[in-house]
């Protein structure tokens, strides 16, 4: 059977979607040969649009399996054999205007009429898709992001008197700025992954706060990261997954996370979690977790147990049983 990936061409610092699917294709039965295709979008040319349908086209396959920003591209594969896998609607609340409309029909609109079925990260996800776009809902299956490789348990002495905090992404809805007010002060150094705006620097200045920047980095230096952490704090506003999570607990790193969807669900009991907008909730549950060795260990070995649920075996099973209902038959039975 020949399944295509459709990707979206490579970027340096956007890399998140690509390994996840990367960790799939890896862990799919040894029967089932995946051949990735590169779509543009409009950073890489102004005739993005008609080059990458028609390269859609072109590329097309038994089973054609959109996985990442290029939703657009079911303009060109037969949407009988079509899966979308959307991470997040993040981006259509943040468009305005005329952006936004085109946005909303490319990318989801359209594309969400025409394939078969649709993947969703997390139920989060699955409810927004079902309430923005509710003549989708019935097509619908979740199916989450996988640990990937080399996200394993690598225990390490914790830092008590000077903690090493890890923090994946730097966009406005990680909240970075309340993160960086809860420490304010407390022994610690930051380690901040993305680029910093001129108003984050301000902020790390004033509130004196120890701490180091890197972004561009590659998967290897992203493992290191999360190994020379001893907390990964992850109290994002609005996530489609997290993924920072589940690394964080395959590691053995306690992990700080929101109390919102989709985070607490994908933490499980496996991290500490506390209400993002509150700077001081965020600080205590710093304390508690550079003071408290036996609520840290607890939060650690909880950690550990629920990352299991997220195995690329796991994951990759799911997609390999989605694919071969696909390539056999078509409409709602997809879901079910």
């Amino acid at each position: 059977m020949q399944i295509v990936h459709f990707e979206r061409q490579p970027t340096p610092g956007q890399h998140s979607v690509e390994r996840v699917f990367a960790a799939v294709r890896g862990a799919l039965p040894s029967e089932w040969q995946v051949k990735v295709v590169h779509c543009p979008n409009p950073r890489h040319s102004f005739l993005w649009l008609p080059q990458g349908v028609a390269r859609a086209w072109a590329k097309r396959g038994e089973v054609n399996h959109i996985v990442g920003d290029v939703h657009y591209a079911s303009l060109g594969l037969p949407g009988s054999r079509c899966i979308l896998t959307i991470l997040d609607l993040n981006r259509l609340d943040q468009l305005k205007g005329l952006r936004s409309t085109l946005y909303r029909w490319l990318y989801f609109s359209i594309p969400l009429r025409r394939c078969a079925v649709i993947t969703a990260i997390s139920e989060e996800t699955r409810d927004r898709i079902a309430e923005a776009f509710p003549f989708a809902a019935d097509r619908v299956v979740v199916i989450p992001c996988p640990v990937l490789e080399g996200y394993m348990s690598r225990p390490k002495p914790f830092n008590a008197s000077y903690p090493r905090i890890l923090q994946v992404g730097t966009a406005p809805h990680k909240n970075v700025d309340r993160l960086v007010q809860a420490i304010c002060g407390l022994p610690c150094k930051l380690h901040l992954i993305g680029r910093l705006d001129n108003e984050q620097r301000r902020l790390l200045e004033r509130s004196q706060v120890d701490y180091e920047n890197s972004l561009n980095i590659s998967d290897a230096e992203m493992l290191q990261a999360y190994d020379e952490s001893d907390i990964v704090a992850f109290v994002s506003l609005a996530e489609g997954f997290g993924m920072p999570i589940i690394e964080a607990q395959a590691m053995g790193r306690p992990v700080i996370t929101s109390s919102l969807s989709p985070m607490k669900e994908v933490a499980g009991a496996g991290a500490l979690t506390v209400d993002p907008y509150d700077v001081s909730a965020i600080r205590n549950v710093v304390h508690d977790v550079i003071e408290d060795a036996t609520a840290r260990q607890r939060a650690t070995a909880a950690g550990l147990e629920n990352a299991k649920r997220f195995t690329a075996k796991t994951v990759a099973g799911q997609y390999a049983r989605l694919y071969q209902r696909v390539a056999t038959c078509t409409g709602k039975d997809l879901t079910t």
